[in-house]
């Protein structure tokens, strides 16, 4: 981790937050602690932490996006917070014409560890991924 993460809603303790970091499960720019979900950018250089407690929904928002001859998938975790926060990380881009394998059943396995959080988009909810495919 290059640079520090932030928190999105309630700050953690920096020597609790880091150890929780450091002992959780990455999957690409996410990384699934036991008190907090880590949201990176750009190959975890810093990003944001949200507390399990303060997340309201969570889901994987899909895009496709044609490139050349190919067409890409475009994989985000998307997670609502508050009244109107939403924050997103990268899953992955992967080629559907190559068979590229995505980390889908990890995020759910993960996701799936919080039964308390509600899974799927609200489709009442603002959101900046509107109308595209949510898993």
């Amino acid at each position: 981790m290059l640079f520090p993460y932030r928190a999105l809603t309630t700050p953690l303790l920096s020597s609790r937050w880091k150890a929780d970091y450091a002992s959780g499960v990455r999957i690409k720019d996410v990384r699934f602690g036991q008190q907090a979900l880590y949201l990176g950018h750009m190959a975890e250089l810093g990003g944001k932490y949200l507390p399990y407690d303060d997340i309201v929904r969570w889901f994987i928002s899909v895009e496709a996006a044609q490139g050349g001859e190919a067409t890409f998938h475009i994989y985000r975790l998307v997670v609502n917070y508050g009244e109107e926060g939403e924050y997103a990380a990268s899953l992955g881009e992967y080629s559907a014409n190559l068979n590229e394998k995505t980390p889908l059943n990890e995020v759910k396995a993960q996701m799936n560890l919080h039964p308390e959080i509600p899974q799927g988009r609200d489709y009442k909810r603002k959101s900046r991924f509107p109308g595209r495919e949510t898993l």
